[in-house]
């Protein structure tokens, strides 16, 4: 997906697109555009997709704390995780999800700001095999202080299937 350059006109959404296909075919849906979904990792091997099925705009810091450039960024709500099948020939090549595991879920409609957690900084380790995320919040009022926790995830992909732990914190800011 592509805001180009104004984060306030984000679109949403994953396609797929089989670049040795010529003339190119129209480009396969992974992720619904519809809702305020969309894809933050690949695993390296390529195998496991990170996504949210909900995004949002946190308040700005109005302390200095944030650089000016990330701090009107959409931030993912929630995270997702589900495998990535390739199958077919090369030249016929479909791309495939499997079932997901929720890892954050989704927040919506909660009474005050600061009771939202926002997903930013998602990586996977080089052999896939461990997530790491930043999960923070903002204070409710001005200067609208952000709170961060560092969270790690065992990840187990075996075929169609992606199997976690459950998150562990291993430090806050």
């Amino acid at each position: 997906t592509d805001d180009r350059g104004d984060h306030h006109s984000v679109q949403y959404g994953l396609w797929t697109l089989n670049l040795l296909d010529t003339p190119f075919e129209i480009p396969q849906l992974l992720l619904d555009g519809d809702t305020p979904q969309g894809p933050l990792a690949l695993s390296p091997n390529g195998k496991t997709l990170l996504y949210s099925s909900y995004q949002g705009i946190v308040p700005t810091p109005n302390d200095g704390s944030v650089p000016s450039d990330i701090q009107g960024l959409n931030y993912a709500n929630s995270i997702s995780i589900a495998s990535i099948t390739v199958g077919g020939s090369p030249n016929e090549a479909t791309i495939t999800m499997g079932a997901s595991q929720e890892i954050v879920p989704v927040q919506h409609d909660l009474s005050n700001e600061a009771q939202y957690h926002w997903i930013t900084t998602p990586l996977f380790s080089a052999d896939g095999q461990t997530l790491v995320y930043v999960e923070f919040s903002s204070d409710a009022q001005p200067p609208f202080t952000r709170h961060s926790a560092l969270y790690t995830v065992h990840v187990n992909n075996t075929g169609s299937r992606v199997t976690i732990q459950k998150p562990q914190l291993v430090e806050t800011a």
